[in-house]
């Protein structure tokens, strides 16, 4: 019985020896497991998976953790800076003669600013990148449009042309009287300096109205030329020329022709017209001490024939001229004490930008004009 009980004890002592053995390997056994899941999670921060912790913040999976996921290379390209034009004004009025700038305001580019006029030949433009210079020269409206690549910006620009509105009751007959009555007296002339021709002389006339232009000039002269009867030689006639127009100019001439019924012929260009009117009057004299002749040549060019008036205005050149006969004291001389047989007034010319000017009150000299 002892000996039962005995072993009874034993059997139970061992079993309790081996759960304690068995309890201490499998406590020893989770340590370890769990160290290694510890180690594992630890090294999960630092992988590529996405995770939560360690180097998610640098990873390339656009995630929606923090650090530069913002900056990954699968977020939205940096948009261009648009482009944007505006001019200072949109709408511009001014007079013939008159100057404006307009300035482009640009950005989102460094390119440069191009401008053109839409139509007209109303104004001049002088671009210079980001301004724009318009000068009126003519009555009308046009738009002048800014671009950079293909964004645009447009100004409209309005010259306002002074009506022509003098009206007189002139007559292209030879006779000034009519001038004298309807009160124009401003004239340009020239006037011999020298000793043996101080008797010379020649006197212009001019005035544009409503229904076109006329001229007129009073000349004193000592030889009178009407031999040539070809057109292709009328200028070594007895002549009153003009010269109609600032730039790209209409030439007209009046000369003395001895084969014409009415003693002299019409010209424009290179060839004879009717197109305008004129009477040529040419009187003997027979003073001591004056001219030998006196000539009178009085024109009128209808509205139709003329270029574009600037502000009721056109510019004309006028000239007389028989060959040989000469002056001193015109423009025409090259030096003070030079003669010449092409009569112009002192400080104008008649064939380029030095002309008269015409208006409805008589003919000017440019700077009489010009600074008046």
């Amino acid at each position: 019985m002892k000996l039962v009980k005995r072993l009874g004890i034993l059997l139970l002592a061992l079993l309790l020896i081996g759960s304690a053995a068995l309890l201490g390997a499998c406590s020893s056994g989770g340590g370890s497991d769990t160290g290694d899941d510890t180690q594992q999670g630890d090294n999960s921060d630092g992988d590529n998976t996405g995770g939560d912790g360690g180097n998610t913040d640098d990873d390339n999976t656009g995630g929606d953790d923090g650090g530069n996921t913002g900056n990954d290379n699968t977020g939205d390209e940096e948009e261009e800076t648009p482009i944007t034009l505006t001019l200072s004004v949109d709408e511009v009025e001014l007079d013939v003669g008159e100057s404006r700038t307009i300035t482009a305001t640009v950005t989102g580019t460094s390119r440069e600013v191009h401008w053109y006029v839409s139509s007209g030949l109303y104004f001049d433009v002088e671009q210079d990148d980001t301004r724009c210079t318009v000068t009126g020269t003519s009555g009308g409206t046009a738009t002048v449009t800014a671009y950079v690549s293909d964004v645009t910006a447009s100004a409209e620009v309005t010259v306002i042309e002074m009506p022509i509105t003098a009206d007189y009751d002139l007559q292209a007959d030879g006779d000034l009287s009519d001038w004298t009555a309807a009160g124009i007296t401003k004239t340009i002339s020239v006037t011999g300096q020298g000793s043996d021709d101080s008797h010379k002389s020649a006197t212009f006339y001019g005035v544009l109205e409503k229904d076109g232009l006329y001229l007129a000039v009073e000349a004193y002269h000592d030889l009178y030329v009407n031999s040539y009867t070809d057109i292709s030689q009328w200028w070594y006639n007895t002549q009153f020329e003009f010269f109609v127009g600032l730039t790209g100019h209409t030439q007209y001439f009046v000369y003395a022709s001895e084969d014409s019924d009415t003693g002299y012929k019409l010209g424009m260009g290179s060839g004879n017209t009717d197109v305008f009117e004129a009477t040529m009057v040419t009187t003997e004299l027979n003073e001591e001490g004056q001219a030998n002749y006196k000539t009178i040549v009085e024109v009128f060019v209808p509205i139709n024939q003329l270029p574009a008036a600037q502000n009721a205005t056109l510019r004309v050149g006028v000239a007389w001229k028989t060959p040989g006969d000469l002056l001193l004291g015109g423009e025409a001389g090259s030096a003070e004490n030079e003669a010449s047989e092409y009569w112009v007034p002192k400080g104008c010319y008649s064939s380029n930008t030095d002309k008269p000017y015409v208006t409805g009150d008589g003919i000017y000299l440019p700077d009489e004009y010009e600074n008046a």
